[in-house]
């Protein structure tokens, strides 16, 4: 029995890749958003995310998507559909690797497309391994619209922020930010 692949995705020697972000996001090859509250509290926040994308709005869609879900994922480069844990063509990935723990974290599928994506030298690690120059030699590959960027909230210093790891906007936003939690701590 011959299954045809719908039209919004394509089949290669890697696997399935999707074509069309919308159709792929309404059908049943997309599971449903994951049980725990981590993955729900993406719904919540989808319109500001979305925002963030503003000229990109299938790589918006498509992080959302690998945020919600449990273990299904689209990688933003090359489009494959995967289970975490995949590697490309069929091989299983260690767990401890770092292709592994990008895949959870951003849904970058494999080594390749991390360099295709200017995150190479980033790959595996969490916003709390990162430092401001690593966020400026991603956004050197892939700049934001309108002078924004990511900010690295200084290690040692995320309470001052309220928590937050890392703060997206302009350097006046990160400014503000910055004046707001002072302000807020000295009350």
């Amino acid at each position: 029995m011959t299954t045809t692949t719908p039209s919004f995705l394509r089949r290669s020697g890697a696997g399935l890749h999707v074509t069309n972000v919308s159709q792929f996001l309404a059908s049943s090859y997309a599971d449903p958003v994951g049980p725990s509250e981590e993955h729900r509290g993406w719904v919540l926040g989808q319109d500001d995310v979305k925002r963030m994308f503003g000229g990109a709005p299938d790589l918006g869609a498509i992080f959302l998507f690998n945020k919600q879900r449990e273990t299904q994922r689209v990688c933003p480069a090359c489009r494959r559909v995967y289970r975490v844990g995949e590697g490309v063509a069929g091989t299983h990935l260690q767990t401890s690797s770092s292709e592994r723990q990008e895949q959870e974290l951003s849904g970058i599928c494999s080594y390749p497309c991390a360099v295709v994506m200017g995150a190479a030298d980033v790959m595996g690690k969490s916003a709390d391994e990162l430092h401001q120059q690593d966020y400026d030699r991603i956004m050197e590959r892939s700049p934001l619209p309108e002078g924004l960027k990511f900010f690295r909230v200084p290690h040692g210093e995320e309470e001052k922020f309220g928590g937050v790891q890392v703060i997206f906007g302009t350097q006046e936003d990160y400014e503000n930010i910055k004046e707001e939690f002072a302000r807020s701590r000295s009350t």
